[in-house]
């Protein structure tokens, strides 16, 4: 009776072992899945950040990329204005003939308006005094 009782009390210290064990291991496995969110959260966080970071570097670089760009082009216009300077003194003497050739154009369209204009006003002064002739000859009779 007594091995009986002992198997029996091993058998049930075993169980509660094992119940304890199981709860120890399930704690275990929760923590670790945990953990594992954890760490992919702040990768997916780190991972932003990163990206936010290679966006912005590689934003600052295109726009280094174009201001030497543009400032190349401007020393190379610059360089050609120096060496050849009958392109510029041609270009200068051009915008002046068409200031020039404009403002004669503005000139010549005015005194056309004006001739018109003066053409007009004798043409309806002549209708006026016909028109005054007509009513004065009509009033005498």
């Amino acid at each position: 009776e007594v091995t009986r009782r002992v198997e029996q009390a091993k058998r049930t210290v075993d169980r509660m072992l094992h119940s304890q064990l199981a709860g120890v291991f399930d704690s275990l496995v929760l923590a670790v899945r945990a953990r594992k969110e954890g760490r992919a959260v702040a990768q997916r966080v780190i991972s932003r950040m990163l990206h936010g970071q290679l966006s912005a570097a590689f934003d600052w670089f295109c726009e280094c990329i174009g201001s030497l760009k543009k400032h190349k082009e401007l020393v190379a216009r610059s360089l050609s204005r120096w060496k050849n300077p009958t392109k510029e003194t041609a270009w200068k003497a051009w915008i002046e003939y068409m200031a020039v050739r404009s403002e004669e154009l503005r000139d010549s369209a005015a005194e056309e308006i004006r001739q018109k204009l003066l053409a007009t006003a004798a043409e309806d002064k002549e209708v006026a005094a016909n028109l005054v002739g007509r009513e004065v000859t009509r009033r005498v009779e």
